[in-house]
C-alpha cells in the first residue's frame, strides 16, 4: 500500500484500540513519532508509515487477552514473547492478511530505569544491544534496509547459535529489573533512541487528549519537554541518523 493508504488502515487500528482501552480504563498514550505528528501535524507525520503507542508493562497480559477477545477476527495481535521467530521485544497489532512489518501499530511496554545517569546509560545500552541482536538473529531481511543487509547476514551467522529463549529471558529479566512504581525513570526495550528515550516518569504518566486526524488521542501533558528530550526543535522537519523526523 502506498503511504496515505496505510495510514488510513492504521488510523482504523488505532481507534479500536483506543475504544477498547477507554472503555476497560486501561492507560496508554502515543509516543515517539506518533506524539510529533500529533503536535506538529495534528495527525500523521506525512512520510510516516506506523504508529506508536505505550502501555504499562503490568498492563501487557490484561491488554492481550481483551483485545484477542473484543477485536474483530482479522486483526492479527502479536505478542513478542509467544510468536516464534519474531525479532522485537514488544507487541504488535495489524491484519491477519497483509505481512506485519508492511502495516503495524507498535505497543510498547514502560518499564522502570535506574536513576542514577551513569547506571541508565548502562542499562539502556544493554536493553539496546539485546533488543538489536535478537532482531539481527529473526529479521526477515527482505524487510530490512538494503544498505544494512549484509551486516544482518554476518551477524546472523553469529546469534543463530544463542538460542531464542536466552533472548526471551533476559528481556523478562531486564523488564523488571528496576520496578515501575518505585522507578523516577522509566525506560522500553526495542526503542531506537537509547538513552534519550529514557526520561523522567512524571513527564509522561499525566496524558491530554490531542487532535489526531479525525481523533482525540493521548499524548503526554507535557509533551514540549517530552518532544523536546527526543528530538530538540521539533517543529523544523530534520533526518535524523536513518530516520526522517
Amino acid at each position: 500500500m502506498d503511504i496515505e493508504n496505510t495510514q488510513k488502515e492504521l488510523l482504523k487500528i488505532i481507534n479500536d484500540f483506543d475504544k477498547i482501552c477507554s472503555k476497560h480504563n486501561i492507560w496508554y498514550m502515543l509516543v515517539g513519532g506518533s506524539v510529533l505528528g500529533a503536535v506538529r501535524h495534528e495527525g500523521f507525520i506525512p512520510w510516516d508509515p506506523d504508529i506508536d503507542v505505550f502501555v504499562k508493562n503490568k498492563d501487557l497480559k490484561k491488554i492481550r487477552s481483551i483485545l484477542k477477545e473484543e477485536l474483530p477476527q482479522y486483526y492479527n495481535y502479536i505478542e513478542w514473547d509467544k510468536e516464534e521467530g519474531y525479532s522485537l521485544p514488544f507487541d504488535r497489532l495489524g491484519y491477519k492478511e497483509i505481512p506485519h512489518q508492511k502495516l503495524h501499530m507498535d505497543i510498547f511496554p514502560i518499564i522502570g530505569a535506574p536513576t542514577n545517569k551513569v547506571v541508565r546509560k548502562i542499562f539502556t545500552k544493554i536493553c539496546f544491544l539485546t533488543y538489536k541482536a535478537n532482531h539481527c538473529k529473526y529479521v526477515d531481511i527482505k524487510y530490512a534496509n538494503p544498505k544494512n543487509i549484509g551486516s544482518i547476514l554476518r551477524l546472523k551467522k553469529i546469534f543463530r547459535f544463542i538460542p531464542g529463549f536466552i533472548f526471551k529471558n533476559t528481556f523478562y529479566i531486564l523488564s523488571n529489573l528496576f520496578d515501575f512504581k518505585k522507578a523516577k525513570y522509566y525506560y522500553t526495550i526495542g526503542t531506537g533512541y537509547g538513552f534519550k528515550g529514557s526520561m523522567q516518569k512524571e513527564i509522561i504518566m499525566e496524558t491530554e487528549k490531542f487532535p489526531f486526524e479525525n481523533l482525540m488521542l493521548p499524548i503526554p501533558k507535557y509533551w514540549d519537554e517530552y518532544l523536546t528530550n527526543m528530538y530538540g526543535d521539533y517543529m523544523t522537519p530534520v533526518k535524523e541518523g536513518f530516520k526522517k523526523v
